[in-house]
């Protein structure tokens, strides 16, 4: 998220910076273009930047570190951002194959990430406010059940990650990333603040559009405006270059608070598919005890659903009454 969450700063000058490590995991490296910036700088700038991210938490993902898995996903929704913003420019069968193939290793860890945070914080916060002795069992059977989900899973990705595919899709990046640079036309040329504008128009109209009868709708409703606004978010990270923090900060801020309100309804409504889907892999295991303790997390996130969404609310209305910064002057 904007407000320093997610690492995704800019600077206007200067050469770029290297990428910053947690441990196994490496946050995303800053993108810089020259002042007088025309689009294809931007593609170039942030493709670049994101390929390392990429490259860089490689070694993380074959050990199963879930903070690298995570910044892995993060790498991946920045590059099919860069697609979704340049696609009319360059080679349409290399846009296809690597879209495809980078949500489907998006899948594979996403399903990984999914069960790290079930198991490692969603349980254990709801053992902790077990009322009975029946309650605490039946969610530390599910627990030993989701550890057991979990371990599947973290072989899929070592699977995933201990080949070629991930390296190979990796060097397929870089091809892909001279081939950008080198790509035809006229509008890539053109001043990139004239694109940005274009662009991010485009992305909030989608957002607006997605936000209508938004006080009327469910939970699951308004899932298509988080994904229109997590697609704005990382568009706005590509084109930050080009505006100064004093414009952008403010805007940035509010989109950051409803982000963050979206993401502890999205957090609830994943707790809850999660317990279903542990519940239905758990084979030979007393069923009355599972169902009991996915049972009561579901009770546990409806709450979550039902309190959080005039949080939401409040959030998505002050964000939708602010002037997009990009349109200053337009």
């Amino acid at each position: 998220m904007m407000n320093g969450h997610y690492s995704d700063g800019v600077k206007m000058s200067g050469p770029p910076e290297t990428v910053r490590s947690v441990g196994l995991s490496v946050k995303a490296p800053r993108h810089t273009v020259p002042k007088d910036a025309v689009a294809r700088d931007i593609l170039t700038s942030f493709l670049s930047a994101t390929i390392e991210h990429l490259q860089s938490n490689l070694d993380g993902v074959r050990s199963g570190d879930a903070e690298a898995i995570k910044q892995f996903r993060i790498g991946l929704r920045r590059f099919r951002t860069v697609l979704s913003l340049y696609k009319r420019h360059l080679p349409a069968a290399s846009v296809s194959a690597l879209r495809t193939e980078a949500k489907r290793i998006a899948n594979i860890l996403g399903a990984c990430r999914d069960l790290d945070v079930f198991t490692d914080e969603t349980l254990p916060r709801a053992m902790a406010t077990a009322p009975g002795a029946v309650e605490d069992a039946a969610l530390t059977t599910l627990h030993e059940v989701a550890e057991r989900e979990r371990g599947n899973a973290r072989r899929e990705t070592r699977r995933l990650a201990s080949g070629r595919q991930l390296a190979r899709f990796i060097d397929n990046l870089r091809s892909f990333e001279a081939l950008a640079a080198a790509a035809p036309g006229k509008k890539l040329d053109a001043p990139a603040n004239d694109y940005a504008v274009k662009m991010l128009n485009r992305r909030f109209k989608a957002v607006l559009q997605a936000g209508d009868d938004f006080a009327a709708a469910t939970p699951r409703a308004r899932h298509p405006l988080r994904l229109q606004l997590k697609k704005l978010r990382y568009s706005l990270h590509a084109f930050r270059p080009l505006y100064p923090k004093a414009l952008r900060k403010p805007y940035l801020s509010s989109l950051s608070a409803l982000q963050d309100a979206f993401g502890e309804l999205n957090d609830a409504a994943v707790a809850r598919d999660m317990a279903i889907l542990v519940a239905s892999g758990a084979g030979q295991r007393d069923p009355r005890l599972i169902e009991a303790g996915a049972g009561y997390i579901i009770g546990l996130t409806q709450g979550l659903l039902g309190n959080q969404g005039e949080d939401v609310l409040a959030s998505w209305q002050d964000f939708a009454a602010m002037r997009p910064f990009w349109q200053e002057g337009r």
